[in-house]
C-alpha cells in the first residue's frame, strides 16, 4: 500500500518522514525511551498537546504504556494524512486502522509492529 503526499496541504510534522520504499518513519528521538519488555510502563509526561493519549494524566502521574501511547499518536497522524487523500483504497483501510489506534481504551489498540 502506498500513496503520494507530495500535493498534500496538511500541517507539518517536523519529526515524521514518509518514503514510499520505507513508509512512515519517526526521525526525532529526543524523547525516546528504551524498553526491556513490550509490557514496560513509564510515568514521564512528554508529548504534544492534542497528540497525547488520554491515559497520560498530568495531574495523577499514573504509569502508562509508551507503546500504546505511540499507537494513539500514530493514529492521529494517520487521520491528518487522511484529510489529504482521496476516498477509496487505501483510504478506507487507513481510516479503519487510525480508528483502532485511537481507541480510548489502550488495551483495544493494535500494536504498531508484528
Amino acid at each position: 500500500m502506498s500513496f503520494s503526499l507530495t500535493a498534500c496541504a496538511c500541517r507539518t510534522w517536523d519529526n515524521l518522514v514518509y518514503l514510499p520504499e520505507f513508509g512512515l518513519q519517526i526521525i526525532d528521538f529526543d524523547m525516546a525511551v528504551k524498553l526491556d519488555k513490550d509490557t514496560d510502563m513509564v510515568e514521564d509526561i512528554v508529548g504534544t498537546k492534542g497528540y497525547m493519549t488520554s491515559e497520560i494524566d498530568k495531574e495523577q502521574g499514573l504509569a502508562y504504556s509508551p507503546l500504546k501511547a505511540d499507537s494513539w499518536s500514530c493514529g492521529w497522524v494517520i487521520k491528518g494524512f487522511l484529510r489529504c487523500m482521496r476516498v477509496g483504497e487505501p483510504y478506507e483501510e487507513l481510516k479503519q486502522f487510525a480508528s483502532e489506534l485511537t481507541a480510548y481504551n489502550p488495551r483495544k489498540r493494535p500494536p504498531l509492529y508484528s
